[in-house]
């Protein structure tokens, strides 16, 4: 009976103009009386308390997403709106984590420059932001050499093609902003021996990068790869570069 009632209790909305809680807390006094009833509102207090807890977390946060969001903006960011949101966030690490797991710290450190709000910002946050940003910069420099190879290659072929993803856009965001890990490029498939010849005698070799080292593509994984995905087995080539 006890637990019944405490479980009741607890789990319902409490409304005191409620003929069931009122009668519900009238067998509890009657039957425990001050000692239990004691025990109840401090248990009342607590489970309020640790919903009011959890809500603060909730909405702090909604904040921290929002933050994330609004730094994320480049093109267009609103200086107030981040600047209110940095007065009211104190969980960097969950921002930086975030940012930074999603390949987002150098947008970040972008927009923060931009709106000249750096010194807003802890120093190790910002540093580590910085330091995402100078890598991209370096990053998109070696793409870039990597890509006019290939273009200057591709340029001879007789076939059309096309640069896809950020192939194209790495020439468009601002400096370090885009970076890429590979190049995409869409080609008919009756071009394709022509693609794979060309880029061969460039000095591509079609196979995996696996626990750091390059492992030739087999015969099997390029026609899987051909027949349900639609696209070849990546053509690497080591390169002296960042």
């Amino acid at each position: 009976a006890i637990l019944l009632y405490y479980v009741n209790i607890v789990k319902c909305k409490i409304d005191f103009s409620s003929d069931n809680i009122q009668s519900a807390l009238k067998q509890i006094f009657f039957c425990f009386k001050a000692d239990f009833l004691r025990l109840l509102i401090r248990n009342f207090i607590l489970y309020y308390s640790q919903k009011l807890k959890s809500k603060k977390e909730k909405t702090q946060m909604k904040k921290e997403n929002q933050l994330i969001t609004e730094l994320c903006k480049f093109l267009d960011p609103d200086k107030e709106r981040i600047r209110k949101l940095l007065d009211e966030t104190e969980n960097y690490p969950v921002i930086l984590g975030q940012l930074l797991y999603n390949r987002m710290g150098g947008v970040a450190y972008y927009t923060l420059k931009e709106c000249r709000l750096l010194d807003a910002v802890p120093r190790e946050f910002r540093n580590a932001l910085k330091d995402s940003y100078n890598v991209g910069i370096e990053k998109a420099s070696s793409f870039s050499v990597c890509l006019d190879q290939i273009c200057e290659a591709l340029h001879t072929a007789d076939f059309d093609y096309a640069l896809l993803k950020g192939a194209y856009l790495n020439s468009i965001y601002p400096e370090g902003l885009r970076t890429s890990n590979d190049v995409d490029i869409l080609i008919e498939r009756k071009n394709l021996s022509s693609i794979c010849e060309l880029l061969k005698r460039c000095g591509y070799t079609q196979g995996n990068i696996r626990n750091g080292e390059f492992v030739p593509a087999s015969r099997t994984e390029i026609v899987s790869s051909m027949m349900n995905r639609g696209e070849t087995v990546p053509f690497i080539k080591e390169v002296d570069l960042p």
